[in-house]
């Protein structure tokens, strides 16, 4: 009797130590999760940004060449 308490002890000390790893590898998992979705959405936020600067980009440097041909 005494034996299989000692044994259920040290599996349930296992146990715990196994549930304690497994919530500290979740926790890593969700903070990395949220860099990377954190990291996703800066990217599309600078294709955006970049999208919307593509046509005033076009228009500046039309606009210089155009003032270069003129004065050269």
């Amino acid at each position: 009797m005494q034996h299989d308490l000692e044994e259920i002890r040290e599996v349930s000390t296992q146990l715990s130590q196994i549930k304690k790893k497994h919530d500290d590898t979740k926790r890593v998992c969700v903070n990395k999760q949220a860099e990377l979705d954190a990291i996703r959405q800066e990217i599309k936020n600078l294709g955006v940004q970049e999208t919307q600067a593509e046509g005033p980009v076009f228009q500046i440097a039309s606009r210089l060449d155009e003032l270069n041909e003129k004065y050269t």
